[in-house]
């Protein structure tokens, strides 16, 4: 409903040049005029090229007639801008905007037109004097007090910011936009509930207005609701607000050819709407099929809204259509990374090095899969290469330290890392890895401190989790599980999907002995993948380390259904079933086939234990001393004589022809 076209990745190649002008001086009405400038076609249908071309042969023709007169050549102008706006022609659409605004300054539509240009190009002083301009020619326009509103809001005028957007508030069709403008204003005063309030009424108005998400995850996480934040910010998006804007959305009406759709795709991903714009661009695809350039743009987007068996369908489409193109090529490896088809994307991304071999982009996603893949060398020897072409790309680097990091050169890595830092002190993703290098150099102090300062640095939220995670991993190594929990608790703010911060934390609660919140943890890692058998393991024996016998008997029951093969999860099992404090869920019987079972696959001690327990807990007691001798004798041949007076009481236990219960009471 409102916005500008953007100088976006998607515009047609060449489009936003504007190398020449019309004139150097030319005047119309007795007015001087600003040069007009001339874009560039290259890349437009030539159907559309002739109109663009032919519009502006007219232009020139009649400012070069000595009467024209002003409001004539002020309409000439005004329309020709409008159709630069309707093909993303923005630096063009100014100029001719400008002198329409100068010819007919009692024109609303040159003013308002101008004045959002000027918006959307971040000038915003211009801009806010167009618009001002324009609301004197036409007060109850809803449209230009709201631009507005949120230019003094980007200026730091908050107080005129506020009352210029209440007073569209009640307007229909305004109220998402407004109350994210209010929102925004209330945040900058960290009056965080009203703030919270606004952007939540926004959301409601408009759902679709992912931008939202990230400013009301922010203020979430201010006011301390993490839980909140990170649903938010998970959610977030480009998905823009839209507001009644009759002017802007009678841009094009002269338009023609594939361009229109394209053009009409351009402004609805701008605008967030999504499905606007990829119906637009399948109808450019269906005017002209045999278009590459359409299918990348769709493709593009559909890549952005994370439709990526689509995509890559594109893509491949287009592969045939121009097997050369290196814009396909590395499109469609993206694409194929999504899907996890990391074979194929390497085979793509290898072909796109041959035919552009300084593709960088291309060079560090093949490093990456190599990587993944643990092909060390040839992920650092990849990044080796994209360096010597791109010298002063510090993410680079740093990545490349990493690599060196986990082929045992952390050394050289350290070296590297602190050369970057000489060169930007301000790197904190440099220091983290630094952190990691000094770890693995034996230097603790030294890798906290560099985790530490890190913190102290204004630096993206995945990168400040990551040296939280570490800082986490540190403190919990030191015996300082409350610090350990504290840094853990808020990367996962940031970073909620991820396994090894709640595999980590689970520890840290483990540690301080709150074995729910340790199982809650556990529940989270399996909830994102349920085959982890590390989080099954160590969810069961949280359980019944607080207390909760039967779920953890429920829980060990229903992966045992789904995976008989894990002996880890037989064998706790097994114990459970042989020593539970509730007599309910005792089944000796069961414990002892299990228990055998678990032996005769990993004949290990701690599992001849179990099989003591569940011949004692039968009643087969001289059975579970028989096995129990053993145990004991193997255990000091093996040197694990800190065990023995354990096993000897259990021995003791036996002899008095006492079952064992809730060994994982005492430790074991």
């Amino acid at each position: 409903m409102n916005g500008l076209p953007v100088l976006a990745a998607l515009a047609l190649a060449g489009a936003l040049s504007t190398a020449a002008t019309v004139a150097s001086a030319a005047t119309a009405g007795g007015t001087e005029l600003v040069p007009v400038l001339r874009p560039s076609l290259d890349g437009f249908e030539a159907e559309v090229a002739t109109l663009l071309t032919e519009r502006l042969q007219q232009l020139e023709e009649l400012l070069a007639a000595p009467d024209v007169a002003a409001a004539v050549a002020a309409e000439e102008l005004g329309s020709l801008g409008s159709l630069y706006l309707a093909y993303s022609l923005p630096e063009a659409a100014e100029s001719c905007l400008v002198n329409a605004a100068r010819l007919a300054p009692a024109e609303f539509r040159w003013a308002y037109m101008l004045g959002t240009v000027r918006q959307e190009r971040g000038d915003l002083e211009a801009a806010r004097s167009n618009l001002k301009a324009a609301h004197d020619l036409d007060p109850e326009d809803r449209a230009v007090v709201l631009r507005l509103a949120q230019i003094e809001f980007e200026l730091g005028a908050l107080d005129a910011s506020e009352s210029l957007f209440r007073d569209v508030l009640e307007a229909p069709g305004f109220g998402a936009a407004v109350h994210y403008g209010l929102g925004r204003i209330a945040a900058a005063r960290a009056d965080l509930p009203v703030a919270i309030g606004h952007f939540e009424a926004a959301l409601a108005a408009q759902p679709t207005a992912s931008q939202v998400r990230y400013q009301l995850g922010i203020a979430y996480r201010r006011s301390g609701d993490v839980e909140r934040a990170r649903e938010q910010l998970a959610s977030r998006g480009d998905g823009q607000l839209s507001f009644p804007d009759p002017v802007l959305e009678g841009l094009g009406q002269d338009a023609l050819g594939v361009e229109v759709f394209l053009t009409t795709g351009r402004k609805a991903r701008h605008a967030g709407d999504f499905d606007t714009a990829i119906a637009a661009f399948l109808q450019a695809i269906e005017s002209d099929p045999e278009n590459v350039e359409h299918r990348t743009v769709l493709g593009a987007t559909l890549l952005e809204v994370g439709r990526f068996d689509e995509a890559v369908q594109i893509y491949s489409d287009a592969l045939r259509m121009d097997p050369d193109s290196p814009a396909v090529l590395y499109n469609l490896a993206v694409g194929l990374i999504e899907l996890a088809r990391s074979g194929e994307a390497a085979a793509h991304l290898r072909r796109l090095l041959e035919l552009a071999p300084d593709h960088v982009d291309g060079r560090v996603n093949l490093a990456t899969l190599s990587e993944q893949a643990g092909e060390l060398s040839n992920a650092e020897a990849l990044l080796a290469e994209a360096i010597e072409l791109d010298p002063y790309d510090i993410d680079l680097r740093v990545h490349r330290a990493s690599v060196l990091i986990s082929l045992g050169r952390a050394a050289e890595a350290r070296g590297e890392l602190r050369r970057v830092l000489d060169e930007d002190p301000g790197s904190a993703e440099a220091l983290v890895v630094l952190g990691a290098a000094n770890e693995a150099l034996g230097s603790t102090g030294d890798a906290v401190a560099a985790w530490e300062r890190a913190l102290g640095l204004e630096t993206d939220e995945e990168t400040e989790a990551r040296a939280r995670y570490f800082l986490g991993r540190a403190q919990l190594q030191a015996g300082r599980p409350e610090l350990a929990a504290e840094h853990l608790r808020a990367a996962l703010s940031s970073l909620p999907e991820s396994v090894q911060l709640r595999q980590l934390l689970a520890g840290a609660l483990g540690a301080q002995g709150d074995f729910d919140g340790a199982a809650e943890q556990y529940g989270a890692v399996l909830a994102v993948d349920p085959a982890d058998q590390n989080a099954r393991f160590g969810r069961a024996i949280s359980l019944l380390l607080a207390g909760r016998e039967r779920d953890a008997r429920d829980a060990l029951e229903g992966w045992l259904t789904l995976s008989a093969e894990g002996v880890p999860l037989k064998h706790l099992l097994a114990r459970l079933l042989a020593t539970a404090l509730d007599p309910e869920l005792r089944d000796g019987a069961r414990a002892l086939r299990l228990a055998e079972e678990v032996f005769q696959a990993a004949p290990r001690l701690d599992h001849a234990e179990t099989l003591a327990m569940a011949y004692a807990e039968i009643g087969r007691f001289d059975e579970a001393l028989s096995w129990q001798q053993r145990i004991i004798e193997r255990a000091r041949a093996s040197g694990e004589t800190a065990r023995i007076g354990q096993l000897e009481a259990r021995r003791a236990q036996f002899e008095r022809r006492e079952a064992v219960r809730a060994p994982w009471s005492e430790g074991s």
